[in-house]
């Protein structure tokens, strides 16, 4: 679990992530329903699943800022699940690019490789960052649940009175 990610605690971080993410797909959105207006019938389905992915992080996102504010570990999982599917399938598509990479003979391949790699595990640090923030919510909410449990209980002695116990013996 990380304490910190990019000089940032993991509070700082959740809310910086959370409003790239509505800023960057506020403007998704914008620029893809602009290019639906004007499309041919030929990109209007690819375009319509570009949209539908931006709309639902900028949906993931708003929870994420939400929910870290709120301090709300379960307003955290939508932009995990959201974040975990695109990057496996990520992880896919870097692996069949490698692929294709590694059976080309050129040298020019090499940077092309590296600099995938690095974006793979920049993005793995990234996600990583977020689920330990909902780990940091989760123990504090749970933490705070169980004092609040333990301070509410009474203890057995006080549940049942002396007195009322021998009235019921003497009846």
């Amino acid at each position: 679990m990380l304490s910190s990610v990019c000089c940032m605690r993991l509070n700082t971080y959740g809310m910086v992530i959370g409003w790239l993410g509505v800023i960057f797909s506020i403007l998704a959105v914008t620029l893809l329903s602009l290019g639906l207006a004007q499309a041919n019938r030929a990109h209007i389905s690819n375009l319509s699943v570009y949209l539908a992915v931006a709309v639902i992080h900028l949906l993931s996102s708003a929870m994420l800022v939400l929910g870290t504010v709120k301090k709300r570990h379960l307003l955290l999982l939508p932009w995990l699940t959201s974040s975990g599917v695109l990057l496996a399938l990520n992880s896919i598509a870097q692996f069949f690019h490698w692929v294709y990479l590694d059976t080309s003979p050129s040298l020019l391949a090499l940077p092309a490789l590296l600099f995938s790699v690095a974006g793979f595990v920049l993005q793995w640090y990234l996600y990583n960052g977020i689920y330990s923030l909902y780990k940091q919510i989760q123990a504090k909410r749970y933490s705070a649940s169980a004092d609040f449990a333990r301070q509410t209980e009474a203890p057995l002695e006080q549940t049942f009175q002396q007195p009322v116990i021998d009235e019921m013996l003497i009846k």
